[in-house]
């Protein structure tokens, strides 16, 4: 697997490579992976080179080595069958199948299609007749298969207030108990909690963001200044070294995010006293002067986890399910708040959830928003059976004191 990424390469072919024994790129792959994936996440794009790649070594196992590539560009629609058949037993008969084998799967019909559909714009148009005959019954062949059974997703919960006060408390950067030992890296914990919950970011979102991101303006008619942050590709950086590279999810996600103030003065505190100097262009900083990577988020959300108190985790075991708190969590929790927000302020559940989508950097038509909104509908419920309860109680108190 090789990945193109040079300063004198455009940005869309910097994309990932698969490769065979040799070390020589494998052409549909590559043809496909310039065509269809460069709009995607660099993690998307990795997923599914190597599930692409997996296809590749599968049929190197049943026809002679590196011939996929032959099979496809002559159109064997009876090659294409068995392989196609042959690799989904091999995913269909592994003991404990998951979501990801599912992804392989559809990742590879994607594939085929658009090579077939690739192929036959050169065709002469009776081939084009045929071979869409073909490609339909193909998709019919497939269309129901499954990996994987898919669950039913679960609500998207957020985390109890007391714990998110909690988390706050523990990651002041003035707290007596703030598990983290330098200022710099107090400071740094402190503004990652902060966007991750009240911005809603990703968290390669968050690990791309340029140092420049915060942008600020007087608005006139509020007589204030207002200050958002802009999610999108850091063009200040070419060639990110970091293992796991952070980026933009699809291009919904590129959008401008309100900031509020308090936010906004921590970050920019951050920025001048605690980011250090260092040679790279991204706002969040790692010990050692370089670009923060997933992996040392991950360490410095278990350390937190691991200082909140054991009361407070299992609030959170009864809430979500889970006794450690991640990124995604916060990004969870501030949903739920942005939709109750927007809900309390005389929106219709419709415009709430497109503004939710918008915030987000969801796609017009995801279904995400309709998750969190069970979580909201739930706590509105809750909320009015322990008012009309107590109300209830209050009422049986006055009754059995008037009584005695």
């Amino acid at each position: 697997m090789l990945r193109l990424q040079s300063p004198d390469l455009p940005s869309i072919l910097q994309s990932y490579v698969a490769t065979d024994k040799l070390g020589l790129p494998r052409y549909w792959q590559s043809v496909w992976s310039l065509m269809a994936l460069p709009a995607l996440a660099a993690s998307t794009q990795l997923r599914m080179t190597r599930d692409v790649d997996s296809f590749y070594c599968y049929c190197g196992s049943i026809y002679p080595e590196d011939s996929l590539d032959a099979i496809l560009s002559t159109l064997d629609f009876a090659a294409i069958e068995v392989a196609l058949d042959g690799f989904f037993l091999t995913l269909t008969s592994k003991k404990h199948r998951t979501m990801c084998d599912e992804q392989r799967w559809r990742t590879v019909l994607e594939f085929v299609r658009f090579v077939l559909t690739w192929t036959g714009t050169k065709a002469t148009q009776i081939e084009v007749s045929i071979l869409f005959k073909k490609l339909k019954r193909l998709e019919a062949r497939y269309a129901q298969l499954r990996v994987h059974r898919k669950r039913k997703p679960a609500p998207l919960r957020s985390l109890p207030a007391s714990v998110v006060q909690s988390v706050y408390g523990l990651l002041s950067p003035d707290s007596a108990a703030n598990p983290f030992r330098t200022e710099s890296l107090r400071w740094c914990s402190f503004v990652l909690f902060l966007m991750f919950l009240t911005l809603g970011l990703r968290r390669g979102e968050i690990l791309a963001l340029p140092v420049d991101c915060l942008k600020e303006q007087f608005d006139d008619r509020s007589d204030t200044k207002r200050f958002w942050i802009s999610i999108k590709k850091n063009h200040y950086s070419t060639n990110d070294v970091r293992h796991t590279t952070p980026s933009i999810k699809t291009s919904s996600s590129i959008r401008q995010i309100p900031v509020g103030a308090f936010v906004a003065s921590s970050i920019q505190c951050y920025i001048e006293n605690y980011r250090g100097k260092c040679d790279h262009t991204y706002l969040i900083n790692s010990q050692h002067g370089k670009p923060m990577s997933a992996e040392a988020v991950a360490r410095i959300f278990r350390r937190l986890t691991a200082s909140i108190p054991k009361n407070e985790l299992k609030k959170m075991e009864d809430r979500i399910g889970k006794t450690t708190i991640t990124p995604h969590d916060l990004r969870h929790t501030c949903a739920v708040n942005r939709l109750t927000t927007f809900l309390e302020n005389g929106d219709s559940a419709e415009i709430a959830l497109q503004k939710l989508r918008v915030f987000f950097g969801w796609t017009p038509g995801s279904t995400m928003p309709v998750r969190y909104a069970r979580s909201v509908f739930e706590n509105s419920l809750q909320d009015k059976l322990d008012s009309e309860f107590d109300t209830r109680v209050n009422s049986m108190r006055l009754t059995c004191g008037h009584d005695q």
